[in-house]
């Protein structure tokens, strides 16, 4: 995989249930250089089957 060129997949999920979920904050960063980094706030994530 080349970090140059942007990668994409498909992909089918079939929900059984319906839910209303968050997900946690995020966070990442580079090792060796930690003022490289990134942050995501939470987001709700809806599914209804």
């Amino acid at each position: 995989l080349s970090s140059e060129q942007p990668l994409s997949f498909s992909y089918r999920l079939q929900a059984k249930f319906p839910i209303t979920a968050r997900t946690p904050a995020s966070s990442v960063y580079d090792y060796y250089n930690p003022d490289v980094n990134g942050e995501q706030a939470p987001i709700e994530i809806v599914v209804n089957p």
